[in-house]
């Protein structure tokens, strides 16, 4: 300083320090939210602390549920998040950004199409849930609550033995996430209609018979089987429900139902009527000058509904019958 009256001048100096550090803004590893995790802390602990230091977590796309003023929030939703930690003695801040990511992806289920448990030629089948997810991270497992599993619980084809509601369920043992399907396994054990049809008779003049079982079960599903035995012969159609007879006995029909493998049967019994009726035409008459004409007289005929009486001669002359 100098005074410009008398020329003097004196000095003195002040020393100005360099300008404030910023402090450490550290806002951690990228997190991830999935099916066991949906909610996760940030970690924000490496940045800088002290009783001056404040920390404050912004985020534009995710959300922040608490502790957005600590170093270690709780958010549960994806998005990238910005940790600015400030310095309330000198003004200075720093910024870091770290994102959650989410990884809730389900695996693809397919229990597969309904089935139908044939009780008379299969007691078993296998379900097929192929069409799902496989790999090592893929968990499986087959559950009834009124079926029944007898084999194969965690694989995608499990054997079974009865009628019920199955569930596939598949779990990403990464993600923890599950999806589940189901089918339902019906049972058919109903066996077709087996009717022989009526006991009947071969007679003198029906020595062939057509046996009638069309009140059987009918369809493309059925086949038929007739068994002659204690005498009985079959002469044709022995694979339908018609069948051509000759001889008197025991016929069986046994009817299978090709889907399912449930069978049935029937028989019925043809007899034998050839007794011959009872007939006497009477004493051997004459006639002459004083009898031209005679009444001939049957004796010991058997009589009834069923019997017709008929009279003929080869060279003789019937007035009446």
């Amino acid at each position: 300083m100098t005074n410009i009256i008398s020329g003097c001048a004196a000095t003195d100096t002040v020393q100005v320090s360099g300008g404030s550090s910023l402090p450490v803004a550290d806002a951690g590893n990228s997190n991830i939210i999935n099916c066991n995790q949906s909610v996760v802390f940030l970690d924000g602990t490496a940045s800088e602390s002290g009783a001056n230091i404040t920390y404050t977590w912004t985020t534009i796309d995710g959300n922040i549920l608490s502790g957005e003023n600590t170093t270690t929030p709780l958010v549960d939703a994806a998005g990238d998040y910005l940790l600015t930690v400030t310095d309330t003695l000198s003004g200075c801040f720093a910024n870091a950004s770290t994102m959650v990511l989410v990884d809730t992806l389900h695996p693809f289920v397919d229990a597969g199409e309904e089935m139908t448990l044939n009780n008379c030629s299969a007691m078993t089948l296998a379900l097929d849930g192929t069409n799902s997810d496989v790999g090592s991270n893929i968990f499986h497992l087959w559950t009834t609550m009124d079926g029944n599993i007898l084999t194969g619980q965690n694989s995608l084809q499990p054997t079974v033995n009865q009628e019920g509601m199955y569930y596939l369920i598949l779990q990403n043992m990464s993600n923890g996430c599950l999806s589940v399907d189901s089918v339902f396994v019906s049972e058919n054990n109903e066996e077709p209609l087996a009717d022989a049809g009526m006991d009947t008779l071969l007679t003198c003049g029906n020595t062939t018979l057509v046996l009638d079982a069309t009140n059987s079960s009918s369809g493309i599903n059925e086949t038929y089987l007739w068994i002659a035995t204690n005498g009985g012969i079959i002469n044709a159609n022995q694979n339908t429900l018609q069948p051509e007879i000759t001889a008197a006995g025991t016929y069986e029909l046994i009817i299978v139902d090709t889907v399912t493998g449930c069978m049935s049967s029937d028989m019925v019994e043809v007899g034998l009527d050839t007794n011959l009726p009872l007939v006497d035409a009477g004493q051997d008459m004459a006639l002459n000058c004083n009898q031209s004409q005679v009444f001939l007289i049957g004796n010991n005929l058997s009589t009834g509904g069923v019997y017709t009486y008929e009279w003929t001669t080869p060279n003789g002359n019937i007035l009446s019958n």
